[in-house]
């Protein structure tokens, strides 16, 4: 008769996984048979297939990508004499590109530094608009939006890298769409001149805490029968 290591419940000689905490069964007595189906090593052919198959993917969609700035570019050079309108069909181009291309082209993606990338090329693409349009809506509106979003995008990755448990992930999620929502009331109220004070956003930041607080409210309760369940063995 043998016992899990990690949560002592009595365990039956055919189980692989202690059917109360999961924890994995591994008897050193046993000598372990191995699959003849299964290769001891990874195929590196398979290794290099799946390397080649992600470029070959990756070159076809820039080049299909390619299709509608040039096509944009050459109607709007024919038509106006110089890049006018065309430019945003590149810059949002661009901006694709970057969002899905460059982290499926990347073997392992880092996440923070894809985050910064996609932020980066969002405030060129806006300065870019801003600039061409002779705007002064950069500084005082893109550029704390834009902040405020990537902040709220950081805090999300940070908290699914950080803790496991699915309440609280969620409870997470609905804080800082909530606080986003407040940050862009705050922020439009500010640039077109009012008292930076919260208007629409309470209709949406009140229902996002209390939602996180119940989502925590049953986290707990969740550790509380698991706790229950390990000391009495149910």
């Amino acid at each position: 008769m043998s016992y899990c290591v990690n949560c002592g419940v009595e365990l039956e000689a055919s189980l692989k996984r202690c059917p109360l905490c999961g924890t994995e069964i591994i008897n050193p007595n046993e000598r372990s048979v191995p699959d003849p189906a299964a290769r001891p090593f990874p195929s590196k052919v398979e290794l290099l297939e799946r390397r080649a198959a992600r470029r070959f993917f990756t070159v076809m969609a820039t080049l299909m990508l390619l299709i509608p700035p040039i096509v944009c570019l050459i109607c709007d050079v024919l038509g106006a004499g110089a890049i006018t309108w065309s430019a945003y069909v590149i810059g949002a181009t661009a901006m694709a590109y970057v969002y899905v291309l460059v982290p499926f082209a990347a073997e392992k993606p880092h996440p923070w530094l894809c985050l910064a990338l996609d932020c980066a090329v969002t405030l060129l693409f806006l300065y870019a608009i801003a600039a061409h349009s002779a705007g002064d809506w950069f500084l005082p509106l893109a550029l704390p939006l834009t902040l405020s979003a990537a902040a709220a995008l950081a805090a999300a990755l940070l908290l699914f890298r950080k803790c496991r448990a699915k309440f609280v992930r969620l409870a997470g999620l609905l804080a800082a769409a909530g606080l986003l929502c407040a940050a862009i009331d705050l922020t439009v109220s500010l640039y077109t001149g009012r008292s930076p004070v919260l208007y629409w956003s309470l209709f949406v930041l009140a229902p996002c805490l209390i939602l996180a607080l119940v989502s925590l409210v049953l986290n707990r309760r969740v550790q509380f029968k698991e706790e229950m369940r390990r000391r009495f063995f149910i």
